[in-house]
């Protein structure tokens, strides 16, 4: 799940919030406790005179390809390049294309699940100039009718790409975050609340940077490049099956506590809320982009309207046949305890958090637009099928299961 929040409403990456919410399909690597001065380690950066020579065959590129003005928006049978198409969003974007009778091409590494999709054509290289065979195989004069960009790393690998596809691609989808808000303390944020800065990074080749700038700077290239052809999506937590080999915290918190068959934690917060995207909403939506020319930022954000917590909570319990019972714990007593929202609890932002906006966000333009949305149901009952055991999962997220029982008794002992 993709979720991010800066307590302090900074607009960079060097505020480190008391609640850490960022977080990609639940793993905490999308704020960054560095700075976006700060680098972990040079190893693999690329090296500059080889790229240099690469974003100069760019210019040969455009020169021969056909003018962006040619473009008509044509809604038959078309050509999209997937940008990756393997790892968690990707395969789902892939599907859905191919469910609507387009023609998918992938560019990848071939190493994440090499086996889908096997009757599409596949380029091989690397987002990285200078690394493996870089993005050569795209480094011809052939012409698209959309580009899907799903990249989270180094914003200069969008940069390229769409400087690459600016004269070749018709529209270029880049799937962002709501990481890229500057802050959550507004109920209903809209497309055009304000943003973190990233505009410096744009063409940066550090993967180390933190995730917030990364995601805003890969906005900024595509948006540079490609103007109103360019559509961004901003995503909140994205909840289905996940086709990559790291578990989303998130969902695999809930399915290993209500798989379980014990007793779990949930707090009684009447007030708190839940949302989420059902990755293969999310995926419908951007092929319907694509086929409408729709252009600009979305907040691809469900369900329709936000979810409480509790409702969130009992479809789990539903999904799993309710074979571990509910505790329900006052939010008093578990910050008497120490237990952190969000961390230890994941999906959990108390109704009196400093940040109300985080889990209300607006997705009215992208609900006007064509965004629908699947039963809560569907999509936990596909993260479970995702998850395969979740007894043998190794980081299951959240609060340790000793520290849960122990919450429990001490909770029971004050006549919870």
């Amino acid at each position: 799940m993709t979720q991010c929040a800066d307590a302090a409403g900074s607009t960079t990456d060097s505020a480190v919030p008391p609640i850490d919410r960022c977080k990609v399909n639940g793993r905490k690597d999308i704020l960054d406790t560095v700075t976006s001065d700060d680098h972990v380690s040079r190893e693999n950066r690329p090296r500059t005179m080889h790229r240099r020579s690469f974003l100069l065959s760019l210019s040969a590129i455009g020169l021969a390809a056909t003018a962006c003005s040619g473009w008509h928006g044509r809604r038959g049978r078309l050509r999209i390049l997937m940008l990756g198409g393997t790892n968690f969003v990707g395969p789902h974007l892939v599907q859905a294309a191919l469910g609507r009778g387009h023609q998918v091409t992938l560019f990848n590494r071939g190493r994440t699940n090499p086996h889908l999709f096997p009757e599409v054509e596949k380029l091989r290289g690397d987002r990285y100039p200078d690394r493996g065979e870089g993005p050569g195989a795209l480094d011809t004069p052939r012409t698209w009718d959309a580009v899907i960009d799903t990249w989270q790393e180094a914003p200069g690998c969008v940069d390229l790409t769409a400087r690459m596809f600016a004269p070749r691609a018709e529209r270029y989808v880049y799937i962002s975050s709501i990481a890229t808000y500057r802050g959550f303390r507004d109920i209903g944020i809209t497309e055009g609340s304000p943003m973190i800065e990233a505009a410096g990074r744009v063409g940066s080749f550090d993967s180390e940077l933190g995730y917030r700038t990364r995601k805003r700077a890969g906005e900024q290239a595509a948006e540079g490049h490609l103007g109103d052809r360019a559509t961004v999506l901003r995503c909140t937590s994205i909840g289905g099956r996940n086709f990559s080999a790291d578990a989303n915290e998130h969902a695999s918190y809930w399915a290993t506590r209500f798989l379980a068959a014990e007793p779990l934690i949930v707090p009684d917060d009447p007030g708190a809320v839940v949302q989420l995207i059902d990755v293969k909403d999310m995926a419908r939506f951007a092929i319907d982009a694509i086929e409408k020319s729709l252009g600009g930022a979305y907040n691809v954000v469900g369900p329709e309207q936000p979810l409480s917590l509790r409702d969130y909570v009992r479809t789990w319990s539903e999904a799993t046949s309710g074979r571990s019972p509910i505790v329900w714990v006052t939010p008093a007593f578990l910050a008497q305890q120490g237990v952190r929202p969000f961390d230890d609890i994941p999906s959990w932002i108390p109704e009196s958090d400093s940040e109300p906006g985080f889990y209300r966000i607006s997705n009215a333009r992208a609900r006007r637009d064509g965004l629908t949305f699947r039963p809560l149901a569907s999509t936990l009952h596909d993260e479970i099928a995702g998850l395969g055991d979740p007894a043998s999962l190794r980081t299951p997220g959240g609060m340790s299961r000793e520290k849960e029982r122990e919450l429990i008794e001490s909770w029971q002992r004050m006549g919870g």
